[in-house]
């Protein structure tokens, strides 16, 4: 039934398998074989040939990951591994996003002090002079500001 249920998603959705069924499968058989080739190295092949006993190693899976893990296990999944835990680097998309949102934050804290943060009498009564100094000494130096 759950198989059924995956194969019916991976129709419909088939990034959906490749990303939660194929990579994960993919992943998890790796390091289920990275755990047997250390268990052999630690006991050392001679003695495992010595005794009939065969090697066991115990991962606990999801049920929908048994039969990916027991097609893929026969074959060595290194090489496949890299592609999986190589995160792409951003795209410009995304970084317009971040900072469109920290300006935003930004705009909207500069508000929240404008509004609610009560301006000292001296800085009201003197708040065109001060805009003016800083509006002329752009236009004559460009931004260079000194208050005097």
């Amino acid at each position: 039934m759950l198989e059924q249920l995956l194969a019916d998603l991976a129709g419909e959705y088939p990034a959906f398998r490749e990303v939660f069924l194929d990579e994960r499968d993919i992943y998890l058989t790796n390091s289920l074989q990275a755990a047997a080739l250390s268990k052999l190295r630690s006991k050392g092949y001679e003695a495992l040939v010595e005794t009939p006993e065969p090697l066991k190693i115990v991962g606990v899976v999801g049920i929908g990951h048994v039969p990916g893990i027991t097609r893929l296990w026969p074959h060595d999944q290194q090489p496949f591994l890299k592609d999986i835990i190589t995160i792409p680097p951003p795209s410009m998309t995304s970084k317009v996003i971040k900072y469109s949102y920290k300006i935003s934050l930004l705009a909207f804290g500069g508000y929240l002090v404008y509004k609610y943060v009560p301006m000292p009498k001296l800085l009201r009564e003197n708040i065109h002079v001060i805009v003016q100094k800083v509006i002329t000494n752009v236009n004559d130096t460009g931004f260079r500001y000194t208050l005097h």
